[in-house]
This record gives structure tokens, C-alpha cells and sequence, in this order.
């Protein structure tokens, strides 16, 4: 848990300045609620990976943002 905002309201953040907008974001959550999953994705998430998950899948979904040049 992230101790002041959610990673949705960072994304959000990172998406709304033009400094930032660009760096992709995963997402790593215990929500796996519709509603939680659609605001990560409308606040421009790249990958929503839920809890628990396994380290090869993260580092294979991390691999394929980079080689999309996300």
C-alpha cells in the first residue's frame, strides 16, 4: 500500500505533466474488482498485474511494454 495516493491517482499524476506522461507504469494490486481495474485503465495504465503474481510474469509483461516502446 502506497502510504498518501494510489498508484491509479500517480498514473493520473504522471500521465496529466508532459514530463512524465511518457514513462509506463505497472500497476500491482490486491483489487481485482472490475470497477478498480477500469480506473487503472482509464488513468493510462500500461499493465495491471494482480496479487499474488509471479516474478516471470512481471518480468515478461515489464519485457513487453519496453519492446513496444511504451
Amino acid at each position: 500500500m502506497m502510504p498518501r495516493l494510489t498508484g491509479v491517482e500517480l498514473c493520473s499524476r504522471l500521465r496529466a505533466d508532459p514530463a512524465t506522461a511518457g514513462i509506463p507504469v505497472v500497476l500491482l494490486t490486491a483489487r481485482t474488482d472490475d470497477v478498480a481495474m477500469r480506473g487503472g485503465r482509464e488513468a493510462g495504465v500500461d499493465e495491471y498485474i494482480t496479487k499474488p503474481f509471479s516474478p516471470r510474469e512481471l518480468a515478461a509483461r515489464v519485457d513487453e511494454i519496453l519492446s513496444r516502446g511504451a
